[in-house]
């Protein structure tokens, strides 16, 4: 009987005991989301980079190939996600010698009113101009 008394003083949690540890998962959970959510955004971002490399590569074959930059990215042998399973749209703009290019990659990427926008040229110079990410 002893027994049975002492093991029933501690058999539970108390009201306040499961608040604090709710709190406390509360509190965690709201330092950890943002730094989360800005994770997904640069991994977002690090698709469009690595697209824009792609583009490059395949121009600067075509140019081999051709002597001269592909007008058209369909032409170049890369595949680009279909525009329903990306957030970035792909333009090109090619220079009336057909000699120089720069590829824009537009994107909303959090659904506020900026647009995150990377470059790349010919000479593989990727360059972010607007950073979605910091003009929230």
């Amino acid at each position: 009987m002893k027994h049975k008394n002492a093991l029933s003083k501690f058999a539970g949690f108390s009201l306040i005991e499961i608040m604090i540890a709710m709190l406390i998962v509360t509190i965690l959970g709201s330092i950890a989301i943002p730094g989360f959510q800005r994770m997904i955004l640069r991994a977002k971002q690090t698709e469009a980079q690595n697209n824009l490399r792609s583009i490059y590569t395949g121009q600067k074959l075509f140019f081999l190939t051709n002597g001269s930059y592909s007008n058209d990215l369909t032409k170049i042998d890369i595949t680009l996600p279909p525009g329903d399973q990306t957030i970035y749209n792909y333009d090109l703009t090619i220079s009336e010698d057909e000699q120089s290019y720069t590829v824009t990659a537009e994107g909303n990427l959090d659904s506020d009113g900026a647009l995150d926008v990377w470059t790349i040229d010919q000479d593989n110079i990727l360059k972010q101009i607007v950073d979605d990410i910091i003009e929230e």
